[in-house]
């Protein structure tokens, strides 16, 4: 009990929230109320004073963060999947290029995450060429550079 206190008072300070804990233990008639039970009334009271809509989104029940949990999960899952499959794609094609592997060996999967490799690769070099494109927008034009100046002098000054 008292962990959780002091979490909940580490989380007030640290997120500038008001937070409003009732802790009831089984076969005991008595709540106790956190922080103490006339600032747990009033926090209460203003949260009761929203509507029904603004409580909802102040709220965050248990369910919506599972699923917010669960959706960053997956997303992080998928990133992890795609960078093996690029990290595969990559080995396959240093084996076909660089060891001479036989391309009448590899299969329909490997073929297909070897088009995806390349197309990952054809974006990262239009990116990279627009970025070029726009530093080189960017800088200023350089002065033409100078003529030659071809005059011969005489000893005495004059041409």
């Amino acid at each position: 009990m008292e962990s959780l206190i002091k979490k909940a008072n580490e989380l007030s300070i640290l997120c500038g929230v008001s937070i409003g804990i009732v802790l009831h233990k089984p076969l005991e008639n008595n709540a106790v109320l956190w922080p103490s039970p006339e600032v747990f009334s009033d926090r209460l009271r203003k949260f009761l004073d929203f509507s029904e809509s603004e409580r909802a989104k102040k709220m965050v029940t248990h369910e919506k963060y599972l699923h917010h949990r669960l959706n960053d999960e997956n997303e992080d899952l998928s990133k992890s999947h795609n960078k093996k499959e690029l990290k595969e794609s990559q080995l396959l094609l240093n084996e076909l290029l660089i060891r001479g592997k036989d391309f009448s060996r590899i299969n329909l999967v490997q073929l297909n995450d070897l088009q995806s490799f390349a197309a990952q690769m054809l974006k990262k070099l239009e990116f990279k060429d627009d970025e070029f494109n726009e530093q080189e927008r960017c800088m200023p034009t350089p002065p033409p550079p100078p003529r030659p100046y071809n005059a011969s002098f005489s000893h005495d000054g004059v041409q």
